[in-house]
């Protein structure tokens, strides 16, 4: 049924304007019927007052392979359902792990977030702009020529220690993107929140792959707290 985190994740999706919701009721070969429908019907509570009141609920589990194909079939749907993702022109991925495997060199895997890569482009790492090479892509494991912008990727960098690409840094295209300390934010703080945001606050920030500690300038909010 409904948890503390699972509240917790509608949340984050609502701030991100995900479009497309399919629940997964997990662990569904050791629940008995009548609670599946009990967890259903708080599922679907919870939804009710939410930007997906109509959502797909799928009884599911991983161990069986129960509810499986009726899964993938709806998550199918939903992604059918998706606009045309815009996507620039300008390559930008986030770091989430790098390391180095002998005979091959530097590894790093991330998300791509916008733009296209191919061949042997040349990116560069922000912060810092030092400049790498690429050797070799892979998407699942399999070898590729051509990734697009919302794929998974693994890029094998030429020249250049892992340790000089850590998760939390970006590659981009070179010369692109500017970097800095500061950024200009509109936010929405959850009902949920457990205080109101006090100017000079000490938050952590996430920005892509990295998390680090920053103040808050609350610039539009009256006695400088956002409630």
């Amino acid at each position: 049924g409904v948890m503390p985190q699972t509240r917790e994740h509608l949340s984050i999706l609502e701030l991100l304007a995900v479009p497309e919701l399919v629940v997964a009721l997990t662990r569904a070969d050791v629940a008995p019927e009548d609670l599946q429908e009990l967890a259903a019907l708080d599922v679907e509570d919870l939804l009710s007052t939410s930007p997906w009141p109509d959502a797909p609920v799928c009884a599911c589990s991983g161990l069986t392979g129960l509810g499986v194909p009726e899964l993938k079939q709806t998550l199918a749907e939903a992604a059918q359902r998706l606009p045309v993702r815009a996507t620039g022109s300008v390559f930008r991925l986030p770091v989430d792990r790098s390391f180095t495997i002998r005979g091959f060199g530097t590894v790093v895997t991330g998300t791509t977030r916008d733009g296209q890569l191919g061949g042997k482009d040349t990116l560069e790492v922000l912060p810092g702009r030092q400049a790498v090479r690429l050797r070799g892509i892979q998407v699942h494991g399999e070898d590729t020529e051509t990734v697009f912008a919302g794929t998974r990727v693994a890029l094998n960098i030429q020249g250049t220690p892992s340790d000089e690409i850590p998760p939390g840094c970006w590659l981009a295209t070179p010369g692109a993107l500017a970097c800095g300390d500061r950024v200009d934010v509109h936010f929405t703080l959850l009902d949920s929140a457990p205080w109101p945001l006090e100017n000079n606050a000490t938050l952590r920030f996430l920005c892509g792959t990295a998390e680090v500690l920053a103040t808050v300038r609350l610039m539009d909010a009256e006695g400088g707290i956002a409630p």
